[in-house]
């Protein structure tokens, strides 16, 4: 019986801390997430936070400001084409 009581108070705390470990791991995923949501327009520069860790996270958010001058200039030479085209 205390070995049955023991098993599953280990296996709730090991449980709980992976969730622990998990939620923390992706709270940075998930800021960046949030930032570029937010992002309304193609061309505003506004760019993600790239936080100074030089892990997957920090890649994950370059990689986003990279992905956001990509469109801002594919807007910017839509419209430049628009312009053009219109005159």
């Amino acid at each position: 019986m205390l070995l049955a009581l023991g098993s599953g108070s280990l296996a709730v705390g090991l449980l709980f801390l992976a969730n622990r470990m998990v939620t923390g791991t992706l709270t940075p995923v998930d800021r960046i997430r949030e930032e570029v949501a937010a992002i309304s327009r193609a061309g505003s520069g506004e760019r993600v936070s790239v936080p100074n860790t030089g892990d997957e996270v920090a890649h994950l958010a370059q990689t986003m400001n990279r992905m956001l001058d990509r469109i801002a200039r594919a807007d910017a030479v839509s419209r430049q084409f628009t312009s053009d085209a219109s005159h």
